[in-house]
């Protein structure tokens, strides 16, 4: 029993985990995604602020790997901002690393009023 035990405690951890870092002046969403494409979540990070994000793998097949991931930065409506790919498992994903158009649209304020 002592064996199993200590057996169960030096097996690694079954976590995935990123920084998800925001270097804008506005609000965008990170849609974190698995090497096969699938959607792990979905996370508001707020202007100038980063994130830490982690995913047990408790509902995930023991066979099915999720590394590298993927961040797709979007807009507050919904406008793509930009993509990272083959993001490691704790690293740092930050705006400013990310390929794509790298903007957002300000609203016209004279449409508003």
């Amino acid at each position: 029993m002592k064996t199993f035990l200590l057996l169960l405690f030096t097996l690694p951890g079954y976590a995935t985990s990123l920084r998800l870092q925001n270097e804008t002046t506005c609000p965008l969403r990170a849609l974190i995604q698995s090497a096969d494409g699938s959607l792990l979540e979905e996370v508001l990070v707020m202007p100038q602020e980063t994130f830490s994000w982690e995913e047990t793998h408790k509902r995930l097949a023991a066979s099915k790997s999720i590394t590298p991931l993927s961040v797709i930065w979007l807009c507050s409506d919904g406008e793509l901002y930009g993509v990272l790919e083959d993001v490691s498992t704790g690293a740092l994903a930050s705006t400013k690393q990310c390929v794509g158009k790298k903007r957002c649209s300000v609203p016209n304020k004279a449409a508003h009023e």
